[in-house]
């Protein structure tokens, strides 16, 4: 990783040089020499101390669905459910926490001598255990809970029984049956973009990850007490896996997304300024139809 003329330079992740949005940490940070009298770049054009200085921001993780439980390939709206898990658990989280692939290491301490000195010593090198938590707000009817529930019941257990009903469905095979993991567990992929929104910052594969609770459905009163919207709190779990390949497939989804096409300058409006009128008299409640209806 370097600076030349053509800027900071590295491999990517097929290992062909090519520029990357790191910062090269040998040159001075906010103790360094700072412009006007810093060094400058190659070219002679870019402090080098003010470059390196740059911050990093965070920003919020992107979800995508990576793969989903089996139990939904046997039930007789599956399809339904699938769509609907994918829309469940990627557009509609308000927050995501508890992923963490933070490095650290475990040590232990003794004594040596007299003089209440200590000696550090490694005992294992470790990442956080996983547990991805969403937090989704109920909406009217109830239908985040309902599909829990019906998660639970149908790909985990019923209640009475502990077994999962999907079992009793006529399409549940008979021979090749999948495993208790395979039918309730489904895999995210979590993406960190840069502040372009094109390349990855951080990227994690969380797998095994199942609901543990089917949101609330408690009943109370409170005479001097007003409603009240629900936010769940819905604990999934999860096994990560970390590293250079999950980055480079997160850099893949990311390109997918194409989310210049999100810029509101490039947008086509539906209806053309210079024929409004033929809009109108087209669209299924035009002007004339909503005058008749409200003067009966």
């Amino acid at each position: 990783m370097v600076l030349n003329n053509e800027g900071i330079l590295g491999t990517d992740y097929a290992g062909n040089e090519a520029r990357i949005d790191r910062l090269d940490l040998r040159y001075g940070g906010m103790n360094g020499y700072i412009p006007p009298i810093g060094s400058l770049s190659s070219d002679g054009k870019t402090f080098v101390e003010l470059l390196n200085s740059e911050p990093y921001v965070s920003r919020d993780i992107i979800p995508f669905t990576m793969s989903l439980p089996r139990f939904m390939d046997f039930m007789p709206n599956g399809n339904l459910l699938k769509d609907t898990h994918i829309a469940l658990f990627e557009l509609h989280p308000e927050t995501i926490e508890g992923i963490d692939a933070s490095l650290s290491v475990d040590t232990e301490t003794v004594k040596i001598g007299r003089t209440n000195q200590v000696l550090r010593t490694v005992t294992g090198i470790n990442r956080p255990e996983c547990n991805v938590t969403y937090g989704i707000r109920e909406k009217h009817n109830k239908p985040v809970s309902n599909f829990l529930e019906t998660y639970i019941r149908y790909g985990i257990g019923d209640e009475i029984t502990k077994e999962p009903l999907v079992c009793l469905m006529p399409d549940f095979p008979k021979t090749n049956i999948p495993t208790s993991l395979e039918l309730r567990s489904f895999a995210t992929l979590f993406v960190e973009p840069d502040y372009t929104h094109t390349r990855v910052q951080e990227a994690y594969l969380v797998l095994g990850q199942f609901p543990t609770k089917a949101g609330e459905k408690v009943g109370k009163l409170d005479i001097n007490g007003n409603g009240e919207m629900k936010v769940y709190s819905i604990e999934t779990g999860g096994y990560m896996v970390y590293g250079a390949a999950i980055m480079e497939l997160g850099q893949v989804m990311l390109d997918r997304m194409r989310s210049n096409k999100v810029n509101p300058d490039t947008v086509i409006s539906p209806i053309d300024p210079n024929n409004l009128e033929a809009a109108i008299s087209d669209s299924k409640f035009n002007i004339d139809g909503a005058t008749t209806r409200t003067t009966k």
